[in-house]
């Protein structure tokens, strides 16, 4: 009886240890994935909008698109366009993302990223 009851302890411990692997691994390679994915896109729309007329809501527009042709995961994304003058190439961006962790908790991430275009001469 005593051996079952260490190995059911022990094998519960192992499982805990498993999933508290997961859940830092899984929130290293997200964290790695948004801040790669984040700064192309940001890169990308202040390339298209640069020089245009674009307001707000067209680059926030912009964004969604291309956030959403790089992301392939089953989060929920809340964008906000903190800074956006297409004129002088300026965009800051901050980025929520809520999912569920593997214990079943809802966790929220912010990624912030800030473009500048740079003039040559």
């Amino acid at each position: 009886m005593k051996n079952i009851i260490m190995g059911t302890v022990c094998g519960l411990i192992m499982l805990y240890s498993i999933l508290t692997c997961m859940s830092i691994y899984g929130n290293i390679s997200r964290k790695n994935e948004m801040e790669h994915i984040l700064s192309r896109a940001v890169t990308t729309v202040l390339k298209q909008s640069y020089g245009t007329k674009a307001d707000e809501t067209q680059v926030r527009a912009l964004l969604s698109g291309e956030l959403a042709t790089r992301i392939a995961s089953d989060s929920q994304f809340e964008i906000a366009v903190r800074v956006c003058d297409t004129d002088k190439g300026i965009l800051s961006v901050c980025i929520t993302e809520k999912y569920r962790n593997p214990f079943g908790i809802m966790t929220q991430r912010e990624y912030e990223k800030t473009a500048i275009v740079e003039q040559e001469g």
